[in-house]
């Protein structure tokens, strides 16, 4: 055979493969093309979505109300429906049958946005609820669908054994609340989960001004790498509509955060026995804590972390002098309550493993990890050196 028979025959047979691989490789650059231009707007669509959520919540002072929370996220859908639109030129309901749910991950819990069976069908006239439908098969039928926030859902685990039977909530970070019965006895307890082995040194009696913790940040006392907290002096420079006693519309002022609320200290305030040196900072102007028995318990904690003698119902009540600021300790006590919620966790819930992990009806659950003897073994709330909730783990 000649040698351009040859040629001829390998034409015929490479070309044609030739010319399926290119339409093939085509084919895939076009699709990865096509993907990642799809997952480029769902990105925008969904920093949209979660720029608006956060924007709402900022700005509204009941974000932390359920139902307000619930319109700030549907907003927040919307907007990512609404972007996700714009760039693919589809309707709002177009686009429902490709995204299955979204997902609003918060701070203790979720939210999940989906397609749900209304078993009531509804006119859309009269907005009237009509005979109810029960029928699987019919309720699966697009008509009758709707779409919107299922019910909140708490990242929490039950745990139970012979003689204890709890339930966890979870969060984002170290705070945790357990409720259930412990040898027959029912309780419930919130608190931030430490370490308690890394307080290593603490005064918490007498003047507030002179409590002190030590905290042992890596495990090992004495390299230098140890926290002494202390009570800290936090101030803040506030503007007014209204001028001051000293002809000023601006100052500064020492404040302290007394159970999520910035309380401030004016020295120059003249009291008595029904008004305080304490106020809170509303629309620019000072709203001064009254000394009534409603609030007895705020006006104690403010006046020992003060120093100063106040004259009450005619006598003298004196409190720990000091330097003449509002001494902020709320770092202090963190540690001190984060420690002594810790060694309660760790006598109540000491031997309790993943293998401890039940469903609602008490059947074991299958848990995956990466190293499962370790995992097996370990006490998941007793909170040691090697078991830190302040310190992030990574499995390899």
């Amino acid at each position: 055979m000649k040698m351009q028979h040859i040629a001829i025959i390998f034409i015929i047979i490479i070309l044609p493969i030739a010319m399926m691989m290119s339409s093939y490789i085509w084919s895939q650059i076009d699709t990865i093309n096509l993907q990642i231009t799809y997952n480029a707007k769902l990105t925008d669509s969904t920093h949209d979505a979660v720029k608006a959520f956060r924007i709402n919540t900022v700005n509204n002072r009941y974000s932390s109300v359920s139902d307000s929370k619930i319109r700030d996220i549907e907003a927040a859908v919307n907007t990512f429906y609404t972007s996700l639109s714009s760039s693919e030129d589809l309707s709002k309901q177009d686009l429902r049958s490709y995204v299955p749910a979204l997902v609003f991950t918060l701070y203790d819990g979720y939210y999940i946005y989906s397609k749900y069976d209304n078993v009531y069908l509804e006119d859309p006239k009269t907005a009237t609820v009509l005979q109810p439908i029960l029928q699987e098969e019919e309720l699966k039928k697009e008509k009758y669908t709707n779409y919107g926030l299922k019910p909140y859902i708490y990242y929490s685990c039950r745990y139970q054994d012979s003689t204890r039977n709890f339930v966890v909530n979870f969060t984002l970070d170290n705070a945790i609340t357990i409720y259930g019965t412990f040898s027959g006895t029912y309780k419930t307890m919130s608190g931030y989960l430490i370490n308690p082995d890394a307080v290593i040194d603490m005064v918490d009696t007498g003047n507030p001004e002179n409590w002190r913790l030590v905290y042992d940040t890596d495990g090992i006392r004495g390299n230098g790498d140890d926290v002494t907290i202390t009570p800290e002096v936090l101030t803040e420079h506030l503007l007014f509509v209204q001028k001051q006693a000293d002809g000023k519309q601006e100052g500064d002022y020492d404040y302290l955060v007394y159970n999520g609320q910035k309380i401030y200290y004016d020295p120059s305030a003249s009291v008595s026995n029904s008004t305080t040196k304490y106020f809170r900072y509303q629309d620019y102007n000072k709203v001064y804590i009254t000394n009534s028995y409603a609030n007895q318990k705020i006006v104690d904690y403010l006046r020992k972390r003060t120093g100063e003698t106040f004259e009450l119902n005619g006598g003298t009540v004196t409190y720990f002098r000091g330097d003449g600021h509002l001494h902020s300790t709320s770092s202090f006590e963190y540690y001190q309550k984060a420690r002594n919620f810790s060694l309660e966790v760790k006598s109540l819930t000491n031997g309790i493993t993943q293998t401890h992990a039940v469903d609602e009806k008490g059947n074991k659950l299958e848990l995956a990890v990466a190293n499962t003897a370790q995992e097996n073994s370990t006490s998941i709330f007793v909170a040691n050196k090697n078991n830190d909730p302040l310190l992030s783990r990574l499995y390899l």
